[in-house]
């Protein structure tokens, strides 16, 4: 892997999950017996002057932009765990001392941050959970975790582990990231950092966004709840990159006759030619301007896709249609029926194939009229 910068300040690397920062004291590494919690004046005197630092810092020089702020109000007094993608070198530490409160806000990290220079002798020792290295130190961090969470405090995890800087993709991380909120029955939040092109200076617009409380299932097994959390999680930040896709790459593209989405408020099937890629924005636009949540109805084979928009295709509100004689007279028919009773639309293609740049009509399918005779839904052409 090569981690050096290029003259236009280009990281490159061979896998999602490597490490492209490091420092000094990569290794480094706390003794098994540091003690994790800290309950002393110091520790809130250090809080306090980081949390000045931090709304300096996050607001007057980085100008973040947070919505969704007012989710967290209801849980101030109460213990919750917030998951994020990490982009940040520093703003990533500091921020989350203005959102989730400077008395309860805990980060569990990599031990590697403890050397560093300033924040890993000032700042970590009274508010980071050091990830273990053995099976000593795992035990003593989740043991610290769930006595933290009786005391109600509020901690940050970071499941893509590595900070990747201004990065605007999703990386991979494992499903046993969602282990704790699941172990202690607590509400998590969903914290994504979004880049935008900013007017003026170098450095892009700072967006984040707050969603939740998402909460266990405890009809579940605890596998089963860690992997619901884990899609909620991956289905927020895929979501919010399309909301902001469409709002950007979307911003001058006229709706004409949108009158007549806002008439009935049931569910309803759109249809549109299938020209290129970003085809569904548009409808999306349309579906945020109605308040409606938007299904779209992809080929199987998509959800295989590599990469960026593989991991859009399986997160995305999206319905996979096998040809299967099975599949489209029972299952699929089903799923569109819970969406319809949401009172959500239903995106589909019924050209079916995407032809680049072609704009003359092609034959429609046959499913999407037989599905339409069987659930009696309205039928929206967006053409």
């Amino acid at each position: 892997m090569n981690n050096k910068p290029s003259k236009h300040h280009t990281i490159y690397y061979n896998s999602t999950t490597d490490d492209v920062v490091k420092s000094k004291k990569q290794d480094f590494t706390l003794p098994d017996d540091y003690q994790i919690i800290k309950h002393t004046p110091l520790n809130y005197l250090i809080r306090f002057l980081a949390s000045g630092f931090a709304y300096l810092f996050t607001y007057g020089v980085m100008h973040v932009k947070v919505i969704g702020r007012d989710k967290l109000s209801k849980y101030k007094d109460e213990g919750y765990f917030v998951y994020g993608n990490h982009t940040q070198m520093v703003n990533d530490v500091f921020m989350p001392l203005t959102l989730f409160g400077w008395k309860n806000y805990y980060a569990i990290a990599n031990q590697a941050n403890w050397g560093i220079p300033v924040i890993g002798k000032t700042l970590l020792p009274y508010g980071g959970l050091p990830v273990g290295k053995n099976i000593k130190q795992a035990i003593k961090l989740l043991k610290a975790v769930k006595t933290l969470t009786k005391e109600n405090a509020h901690i940050v995890i970071y499941p893509e582990a590595h900070v990747w800087p201004y990065y605007t993709g999703i990386r991979l991380f494992p499903e046993t990231s969602f282990n704790f909120p699941v172990q202690a029955d607590k509400a998590s939040f969903v914290m994504t950092t979004t880049y935008q092109k900013c007017k003026f200076g170098k450095h892009p617009k700072i967006t984040v966004y707050i969603d939740g409380p998402f909460f266990p299932d405890s009809t579940l097994t605890k596998k089963e709840q860690q992997k619901k959390l884990s899609h909620k999680f991956k289905n927020i930040i895929a979501q919010t990159i399309i909301n902001l896709d469409t709002l950007v790459l979307m911003a001058h593209t006229q709706i004409k006759n949108k009158h007549r989405a806002k008439g009935p408020q049931h569910g309803a099937i759109v249809t549109t030619n299938h020209f290129k890629q970003t085809d569904s924005l548009p409808i999306k636009k349309l579906a945020n301007r109605c308040h409606k949540k938007l299904y779209v109805v992809i080929e199987d084979s998509n959800l295989k896709l590599p990469g960026f928009f593989g991991f859009l295709m399986n997160n995305i509100n999206a319905i996979p249609i096998v040809q299967s004689y099975q599949y489209l007279g029972r299952e699929f028919p089903k799923h569109l029926q819970k969406v319809f009773d949401k009172k959500g639309w239903v995106l589909i293609y019924p050209e079916q194939e995407m032809w680049y740049n072609y704009r003359k009509p092609r034959p429609l399918q046959k499913v999407l009229i037989t599905t339409q005779l069987r659930l009696k839904f309205r039928l929206s052409p967006a053409l």
